[in-house]
C-alpha cells in the first residue's frame, strides 16, 4: 500500500510540475543521474525527450524535478551573488547549459567575451565554447561532416558568442576534409560572416598552411571587416615575426591595392619590426606605380592631312582616254599617350607613410628615399 501510495503521489507531483511543453525541466534519478529536456508522462512510466533522444524510466526511479522555472529562479539567484565579472560569467553560462536553458547560457558568454580575460580564463572559455556544437546545432543532426561545418556556419551567422563557439567546434573537428573545407570557405564563400568565422577556426588549429590561409586574408580578403578579422586573428594567434616575412613582399606587389592593403594590414599588426620592410618598400612601390593597370592615361592627338594623286587608272570610253587620278591622304603630326601616376603615386607614398607614422609614433616625412635612413635613426 505504502509503495502504491508513494507511487501515486509522484505520479500526481509530475503532472502538475512538468507540462508537456517544458524544454528544459531537470529531472534526477535515484543512480544519480541527472537529465534535461521535454519530460512527459505516461502511466507509471516517465519519457524524458534530452537532446540526444527519448530517454524512458519508471517514476519510481525519479528523485526530483525541477521545472523550467525553477531552474530559471536558480541561475537568477546564482547570479545575483556571483556577479558579472569574467569568471562569474563563464561559470553561469555553464550552468545554464547544464540546465538546457539555453538562451541564458549565450547571454552570458557574450558578457564574458565582451571583458577582458586572462589566459587562464581564456582557455577555460575556450573549452567551453569547444563543447557547444549540440547547442549551436539545436535539432539538426547532419549525417555527414561537410553538413556539420554547414549548419555550424550557419549557427554563427548570429554573432557574438555563437560565432566564437563556431570557431572554436570547428577548430576541433580533426579530419583532413574538414580542414580543406575551411580553407575553400576562407577564400571564396560570398558572405563576410562566414569566412570571418572560417579564419577564426583555421587561427586556432596552429598548422602552418592554415596560419598562411589567413595572414594572405589579411590582405587579399575584399571585404575591409573581414581583412580587420584576419589581421586580429594574426596578431593573437601568430608569430608576429613570421607575419611580417610574409606580408613584406605584397609591398611591392604588381597592383597597387595590394600594396596599401598590405602597409594598412602590417600597420594594424603594431609590431616595430614592420617600420623596416615597410621604409625599405617604400622607394620602390612608388616608382613603379606609373606601370599599373587602371593608371590614369591621357591621350592626345595633332594632325595635318593632306590629299596628294598617287595614281591615274587609264580607261578607254567611246574611242577616247581617260585618265582617272587615285587620290591618297598623307597624315602627319603629333600624337601623346601619357599616363598620369602622381595620384596613384600619392596614394601609395600616403599608406606608406601613415603605417611608418602609426609604428613608430613619428612622421617619417614625404620622401620615400629618405625613409630608410630615418627607420635606421629610430631608438630601438
Amino acid at each position: 500500500m505504502t509503495a502504491r501510495l508513494t507511487l501515486r503521489t509522484l505520479a500526481s507531483i509530475l503532472c502538475l510540475a512538468l507540462p508537456s511543453t517544458a524544454l528544459a525541466d531537470e529531472v534526477r534519478l535515484n543512480d544519480g543521474r541527472v537529465l534535461v529536456g521535454k519530460v512527459k508522462l505516461d502511466g507509471a512510466r516517465c519519457r524524458i525527450t534530452t537532446r540526444d533522444g527519448v530517454v524512458e524510466v519508471l517514476a519510481q526511479e525519479v528523485v526530483r524535478v525541477r521545472t523550467e522555472a525553477e531552474l530559471r529562479d536558480e541561475l537568477a539567484r546564482l547570479a545575483a551573488r556571483a556577479g558579472d565579472g569574467p569568471h562569474g560569467c563563464i561559470e553561469l553560462a555553464r550552468l545554464a547549459q547544464g540546465f538546457g536553458l539555453a538562451d541564458e547560457m549565450w547571454r552570458w558568454l557574450d558578457r564574458a567575451l565582451a571583458q577582458p580575460l586572462s589566459a587562464a580564463l581564456r582557455t577555460r572559455l575556450d573549452e567551453l565554447l569547444a563543447a557547444l556544437e549540440p547547442e549551436l546545432l539545436g535539432e539538426l543532426k547532419p549525417g555527414n561532416l561537410q553538413g556539420r561545418v554547414r549548419f555550424v556556419l550557419l549557427a554563427a551567422r548570429n554573432g557574438g558568442a555563437r560565432r566564437a563557439a563556431a570557431a572554436q567546434v570547428l577548430a576541433r573537428f580533426p579530419q583532413d576534409e574538414a580542414r580543406d573545407l575551411l580553407r575553400r570557405t576562407a577564400r571564396h564563400n560570398p558572405l563576410e560572416s562566414d569566412r570571418a568565422t572560417a579564419l577564426a577556426a583555421l587561427a586556432q588549429r596552429r598548422d602552418d598552411d592554415d596560419q598562411r590561409t589567413v595572414w594572405r586574408a589579411a590582405v587579399l580578403d575584399p571585404s575591409a571587416q573581414v581583412r580587420e578579422t584576419a589581421i586580429g586573428l594574426a596578431r593573437s594567434h601568430s608569430n608576429s615575426h613570421e607575419v611580417i616575412g610574409f606580408l613584406a613582399p605584397a609591398l611591392v606587389h604588381d597592383s597597387v591595392d595590394v600594396r596599401i592593403k598590405a602597409a594598412d594590414a602590417l600597420a594594424a599588426l603594431g609590431d616595430k619590426a614592420a617600420i623596416g620592410p615597410l621604409a625599405a618598400a617604400g622607394p620602390a612601390a612608388a616608382r613603379a606605380a606609373a606601370a599599373q593597370p587602371g593608371a590614369t592615361r591621357g591621350y592626345i592627338a595633332f594632325l595635318q592631312q593632306q590629299s596628294y594623286i598617287r595614281d591615274f587608272d587609264v580607261e578607254v570610253a567611246q574611242a577616247a582616254f581617260i585618265a582617272d587620278p587615285k587620290v591618297d591622304v598623307l597624315q602627319s603630326g603629333t600624337v601623346l599617350d601619357v599616363t598620369v601616376a602622381a595620384v596613384i603615386t600619392e596614394r601609395v607614398v600616403t599608406s606608406f607613410r601613415r603605417a611608418l607614422s602609426r609604428l613608430a609614433g613619428a612622421d617619417p616625412g614625404a620622401d620615400p628615399a629618405a625613409w630608410s635612413s630615418w627607420a635606421a635613426g629610430l631608438r630601438p
